[in-house]
């Protein structure tokens, strides 16, 4: 938050900072481009921010379009449905 100083109190008032709107993608989910460095990235962000290593895993996964499942998911596990789910886009994995 951006602060600014108050009329004759001394104090600084809290104001929002504008933000921009995000650029969309034409892609389903915000980490589709680059399977392993964007997940990487928000997993270590998440880890970071004090959720455990089944908890940012799962929400990498949710952010990325894949469903929740019952055993939650394992980092290595969402990197490669992002890989294959890659491969299928450009065509080189046929079904």
């Amino acid at each position: 938050m951006a602060t600014q100083q108050s009329r004759g109190t001394g104090r600084r008032a809290k104001t929002p900072r504008s933000v921009a709107p995000a650029a969309r993608s034409t892609s389903a989910s915000p980490i589709d481009g680059s399977p392993q460095g964007s997940t990487q990235l928000l997993y270590r962000s998440l880890l970071w921010q004090g959720l455990s290593l089944d908890e940012a895993a799962n929400l990498v996964a949710l952010a990325a379009g894949i469903r929740p499942v019952e055993n939650g998911w394992r980092l290595r596990e969402v990197q490669g449905l992002l890989f294959l789910r890659h491969l299928a886009r450009q065509g080189r994995l046929v079904s």
